[in-house]
């Protein structure tokens, strides 16, 4: 028995060095543990502020996510895709992102407030329409805030530093609480979006003090003793970025203005009966993206394991993403309950349809990963591309007739159909590639 339990310690340790599974474990608790609170925070928010309110600041939030990630022109792949190999250039691609995405973001947000009095809607969603002037420099700053906030996060996977993203998020996750919290009674209409903003700004300062200061220096010395540093020119960033831009504007349209679409169309509480849901989801999807971002990081230090290092993501996914599937299924009315019965009833059948979702999200998700590694651009962008239109057409006709359990089938049924055809075209094809033994003997 002792040497049974032996062996199988041995063996974890052995799977927890692998930096393919390492990277994708922590980023996979950074995700468990803000599944966990943002499931206490909003069940906090359902039962703290008004239905209405709970869905004009989703929308809100959402609409600052939307704008965050066009002027972040997709930075987050880049960062993921070159610090790895980035070498002495590591701060200056860094500290450069940061600076454009605050730029772009200033931009955009500026724009979005001016396009308010050019379109009377916009006004219903983004703070109820009473949008003042403090409110409004609240919305860019917040806006500009979250850009930095996701991208830091990136720059600690490149770094192969994820041991701190749980770290991170955990903390920001228990003060967003906290705040929720104590805003309720003082400031019933916005404490929602004040609790989300005011800790991201919070969080700035020391964790990109400890990125720049520390990481980043290890990071260089580590590179320079390996020999693994490479100079990243800017034309070689921006044709990255370029290539990669379109086609993460439409991941991002699909999926942040589906809640900003219900509140246009169907009113701020129904709103709120669908985002809880939606944020279940996408705390769940998590656990694919996490895998296939490490499989981007670590193929991207050898792409010769690519073939090698896709099929043993797909084995660990197998073992969770499909019994998470059924688990889901089967406890979605339970879980809503948390939020109260009026989210249950409302909310039950479009979050089992969410959860048939998770499967072919993950296929899209690991086509991306590897699109990436191999730098096919246009199958970045076609994927998305019609994985968006699909979802937003779809939606948009069926949501004034059907409610909110049209948009979970919309959703569902076009990653179905973009992943079955990225299956058979694409990814079979690797899977059958011949295995390469440095990479399978470690699996």
């Amino acid at each position: 028995m002792i040497q049974y339990f032996s062996l199988a310690a041995g063996r974890l340790a052995g799977h927890w060095r692998i930096p393919l599974y390492r990277n994708a474990y922590l980023l996979t608790l950074s995700a468990a543990l803000t599944s966990v609170l943002g499931l206490a925070y909003w069940a906090a928010a359902a039962r703290l502020y008004t239905p209405e309110n709970v869905g004009i600041n989703s929308a809100a939030i959402s609409l600052m996510m939307l704008l965050a990630g066009i002027a972040q022109f997709n930075l987050r792949g880049a960062l993921i895709r070159f610090i790895p190999r980035a070498g002495r250039n590591t701060r200056k691609l860094v500290v450069g992102s940061y600076v454009v995405s605050t730029v772009a973001a200033v931009v955009v947000g500026v724009a979005l407030l001016g396009a308010m009095n050019i379109w009377p809607p916009l006004q219903k969603i983004l703070f109820a329409g009473s949008i003042t002037p403090a409110a409004a420099v609240w919305f860019v700053l917040a806006t500009v805030g979250w850009c930095i906030f996701t991208l830091q996060d990136q720059v600690l996977t490149g770094l192969r530093q994820t041991q701190w993203v749980p770290l991170e998020n955990a903390l920001f996750a228990v003060f967003k609480l906290v705040l929720l919290v104590l805003l309720a009674a003082a400031w019933p209409g916005y404490g929602i979006f004040a609790s989300w903003t005011i800790v991201v700004a919070m969080t700035l300062i020391p964790v990109n003090g400890f990125i720049l200061f520390k990481l980043i220096p290890q990071h260089i010395k580590a590179s320079i003793n390996s020999g693994v540093g490479q100079s990243v020119t800017v034309r070689e960033l921006s044709r990255y970025v370029a290539g990669d831009y379109l086609g993460a504007i439409f991941s991002l349209l699909s999926f942040t203005l589906l809640p900003i679409m219900v509140t246009g169309i169907a009113g701020a509480s129904a709103n709120a009966y669908f985002y809880l849901p939606w944020t279940i989801y996408s705390a769940l999807r998590l656990f694919g993206i996490n895998l296939t971002t490490s499989l981007t990081v670590e193929a991207a230090l050898d792409e010769r394991q690519l073939a090698g290092y896709t099929r043993r993501v797909i084995a660990q996914s197998l073992r969770i993403v499909g019994p998470m599937m059924v688990a889901l299924l089967l406890g979605a009315e339970v879980l809503l309950l948390v939020f109260g019965k009026t989210y249950a009833a409302e909310g039950v059948w479009l979050l089992r349809l969410l959860a048939v979702a998770l499967v072919p999200d993950f296929i899209v998700n690991l086509y991306i990963g590897i699109a990436r590694v191999q730098r096919k651009v246009r199958g970045i962008v076609a994927a998305q591309a019609v994985a968006c239109v699909l979802t937003l057409s779809l939606s948009y006709a069926l949501l004034p007739q059907y409610g909110i359990v049209s948009v979970g089938a919309a959703w569902t049924f076009s990653l179905t159909v973009v992943a079955a055809v990225l299956f058979v075209r694409f990814l079979r094809p690797m899977l059958r590639q011949p295995r390469t033994p440095a990479v399978e003997a470690a699996s």
